[in-house]
């Protein structure tokens, strides 16, 4: 290979590893902020992303986001609080008699001085006039909440369902991605690799071939990592209802324009399969 092209691919490179580094610093300092352990060092996380992957049934997570989402949850408690407001507004439509009654000490002005009179008795009743108008404004604007409680369920329940769709999607291609990576392009790559290593080996091949085997080797095994990780958080994602941001404060029931936490909906970039990669260069 000339030289001309082995040195910018070696600066290319070098980049690359300084990039990944600083990546991987910023990525540990997100983790520890949201499982609470801010000083936590820099060190290797245990598990394996080859074992265990979450398994989603589409049409079952698509359901239960929809209905259990605590997004759900906050629109049920409007809706409630809109049903309370208006059997208030019913019970109100005659007003309350507020009677009042006791013992206040008299200090009567006669001129400029103050006389002590000493102690009374007092009694108030009070009523607010018209007695029957049934208290049609309230009722009407508690009638007006109910309804916009009840299409703003309406819209969340198609909202998550929207959100949903988009990360089934990518749950499905990543997990599509990664079993094509595992069982047919990473054995089909290990083993180019070890046949050119081994015609280097018989002096039947040069040596930057071995190299550039080796260079595809690492690059799939780069896409079959984050192919995933995108099974992983696309999986958890479903499972906990969109959810992804643990110290993000929850929206409080009556805050109807932010019932969704849309910052907290995982939007990836759509997936390509590996074939269509290599077709679409």
């Amino acid at each position: 290979m000339p030289a001309r092209l082995t040195k910018p691919n070696c600066s290319k490179r070098k980049w690359n590893h300084k990039g990944c580094g600083n990546t991987l610093r910023e990525e540990w300092r997100s983790l520890t902020a949201v499982i609470g352990q801010p000083d936590l060092p820099l060190t290797t996380v245990g598990g394996d992303l080859e074992k265990g992957w979450p398994e989603v049934n589409e049409e079952e997570a698509v359901e239960a986001i929809a209905k259990e989402s605590p997004a759900v949850r906050i629109a049920d408690a409007a809706e409630a609080r809109a049903q309370t407001v208006l059997a208030r507004a019913k019970r109100e439509s005659i007003p309350d008699i507020q009677v009042r009654g006791g013992m206040e000490y008299n200090n009567e002005l006669l001129g400029s001085a103050p006389i002590a009179k000493g102690w009374e008795g007092i009694a108030e009743v009070a009523v607010q006039i018209p007695l029957f108008n049934r208290n049609q404004g309230n009722v009407s604007a508690a009638r007006a909440d109910i309804d916009r409680a009840l299409q703003e369920k309406k819209r969340i329940a198609l909202t998550l369902r929207e959100r949903a769709a988009s990360a089934v999607d990518q749950y499905a291609n990543a997990r599509l991605m990664a079993m094509e990576y595992r069982d047919e392009l990473l054995p089909r790559a290990k083993k180019a690799y070890g046949l050119m290593v081994e015609r280097y080996g018989q002096m039947l091949a040069s040596y930057p071939r071995v190299l550039d085997a080796q260079r595809k080797l690492y690059e799939l095994q780069l896409d079959y990592i984050a192919a995933l990780e995108s099974v992983w958080t696309n999986g958890i994602a479903l499972q906990g209802y969109l959810l992804t941001d643990g110290l993000e404060a929850p929206a409080r029931p009556g805050e109807v324009d932010r019932p969704v936490r849309e910052t907290n909906v995982p939007m990836p970039e759509r997936t390509v399969s590996p074939r269509e990669s290599t077709r679409n260069p």
